[in-house]
């Protein structure tokens, strides 16, 4: 049955018993009320259909107790798609009875919160009020009477990591631009511990972050992801010309990567490559799995290193460090999108390293910086 054909049974029957008093009943499961409701946020809020993926994904946090209704209203409302949806005072009334109560404003109750919106109201302003009318005996009685979760009421962390050195506020400005939350105590604990050791690095954490259904959920626009990616890589927002430059960059990469790709070449900066250097940091973890030493090509200038060396590149240096403390040797690699650099350790042992198309993301030549190391 199709859920348009669900939602016109379901109002008839609503409205039946209405009419017929507790005559009629309809008894609705928690999981048939959800999605029910998950899907009027979409489609009267938002103004458009939910995606399944999406939704399927909100619906399992609540069910498992993770969020209530009223933390997914707010993390789905608090973003520029609802704030840019233009409506007056009193469409924005009428759509939140329709959301939350399922039924048309009785006239003091629309007349009381419409005064409430006077004038223009800001988006948090609207925010706020949504808030207000959540909390009706009415709405907060249905969830509850469902077993469904109004609202996750978590206690005082008093242990919870303070934000008071750089590397706090690079995992916070992750957790704040990319989920929309705070951080959790056992994230920011395993982040910190994980870049601090520098068994992961800045961009891993980014790419793990928008990797996630969490994530995923927000559908973030264009501008939006930018906008975001500049705060957790600089801890400030971005300017107008830098937003259109990297916008242009982005929206001509169709590829299934293109999130990680624009995360690369926005990272691809001295500013931010001296902001890790400050943390003590590192950029991004080199994939043990990605050294051989087979089928490849000898017609090139080879780069010689030491077995020392080699050892320091195994314990986790960045790609950008590995380019100008070893040099980086021209690509052997006849495959397309993949990049090869070629090393001799010691004089005779050959040693390879494989990157995904790291042309893309470093701009110089790195026969350049080889050539200035000679």
């Amino acid at each position: 049955m199709g859920k348009n054909l669900r939602k016109v049974i379901f109002s008839s029957l609503l409205s039946l018993s209405l009419c017929l008093g507790s005559s009629v009943t309809f008894a609705q499961t928690k999981e048939e009320y959800l999605d029910n409701f998950l899907d009027n946020v979409y489609t009267i809020m938002l103004e458009r259909e939910s995606d399944e993926e999406g939704k399927l994904y909100w619906q399992n946090k609540i069910l498992e107790g993770e969020i209530g209704v009223l933390d997914f209203l707010n993390q789905i409302l608090d973003q520029e798609e609802f704030a840019e949806i233009e409506m007056s005072n009193e469409e924005f009334i009428y759509k939140n009875y329709e959301l939350l109560l399922n039924r048309e404003p009785d006239a003091e109750g629309f007349e009381y919160w419409v005064n409430r919106l006077d004038g223009d109201p800001t988006h948090a302003q609207k925010l706020e009020l949504i808030n207000q009318m959540a909390h009706s005996n009415e709405f907060i009685d249905e969830v509850d009477r469902l077993g469904i979760l109004f609202k996750k009421y978590e206690e005082p962390e008093a242990d919870k990591p303070q934000v008071v050195e750089p590397i706090d506020v690079f995992i916070q400005d992750a957790y704040t631009h990319i989920f929309n939350r705070e951080y959790d105590i056992d994230g920011f604990t395993y982040w910190k511990e994980q870049l601090t050791s520098q068994n992961k690095g800045a961009i891993d954490l980014i790419n793990n972050f928008i990797s996630q259904e969490e994530f995923k959920a927000r559908n973030l626009s264009d501008s939006e992801f930018i906008s975001a990616v500049y705060e957790v890589l600089f801890d400030r927002s971005v300017d107008s010309d830098g937003l259109t430059y990297w916008n242009n960059i982005y929206s001509k990469d169709k590829s299934s990567n293109r999130q990680i790709n624009i995360v690369l070449e926005i990272a691809d900066s001295s500013e931010f490559l001296e902001r890790i250097k400050n943390l003590n940091i590192i950029f991004k973890k080199i994939d043990l799995n990605l050294f051989y030493s087979e089928l490849l090509t000898r017609q090139n200038k080879i780069r010689g290193i030491t077995s020392s060396q080699l050892s320091e590149i195994k314990k986790g240096m960045s790609f950008f460090d590995i380019i100008v403390k070893l040099g980086r040797t021209r690509n052997v690699s006849d495959v397309e999108g993949v990049n090869i650099a070629k090393y001799i350790v010691d004089g005779s042992r050959e040693f390879y390293l494989i990157f995904s198309d790291p042309a893309s993301t470093y701009k110089f030549n790195p026969m350049d910086v080889l050539n200035a190391q000679k």
